[in-house]
């Protein structure tokens, strides 16, 4: 190994933790005013105490029939075809999908599911609401919201699932 990489090669360790030392005195100055500036710290846990229960709930149900992946954002699920760009940006902006369930072998969008954890909602959050069902329902997407329950009726979920991915398809009939 060079003499440069040996440089880079330790540099990289201390930053992933694993010692080492950087060989330039800028290249520690410049990491320590950066460190400085930014104060990045990793939250406890990536979900509430509250969404992790029900996402093990969700497992329970889905088995390895569905993906499971959480905190999606709309942008990344749906994208917009005609002229009106605008709602390009305010999708951007909506709140992102909590857990979105996903074919396996496709990784196609199955069900998109809001988790409602009893906050009050706003005037915002109300009219991104109102929103949410045109943009699900012009993509095909079928949605679910699901309130923060200390319990599941695992069978009433599955109703619930069943009976909002059944209207989508009776809607895409409709069109057709």
């Amino acid at each position: 190994m060079t003499e440069n990489n040996q440089g880079k090669k330790g540099g990289l360790r201390k930053w992933l933790g694993l010692g080492g030392t950087l060989d330039d005195e800028t290249t520690q100055e410049s990491s320590h005013d950066t460190q400085e500036r930014f104060s990045y710290q990793l939250r406890e846990a990536f979900l509430s105490e509250a969404e992790i229960y029900f996402y093990r709930v969700l497992k329970k149900m889905v088995s390895e029939r569905l993906v499971i992946f959480t905190k999606v954002s709309q942008a990344d699920v749906f994208s917009i075809s005609g002229s009106d760009v605008s709602k390009d940006s305010d999708m951007k902006n909506q709140k992102t999908v909590d857990f979105l369930l996903c074919d396996p072998d496709s990784f196609k969008p199955v069900l998109a599911l809001f988790f409602e954890d009893n906050k009050n909602l706003d005037v915002d959050q109300i009219n991104k609401e109102e929103s949410l069902d045109e943009v699900f329902a012009s993509a095909g997407l079928p949605f679910v919201k699901v309130n923060a329950m200390d319990s599941y009726d695992i069978p009433e979920l599955a109703r619930a699932f069943r009976k909002a991915i059944e209207n989508v398809s009776v809607s895409e009939e409709a069109i057709s």
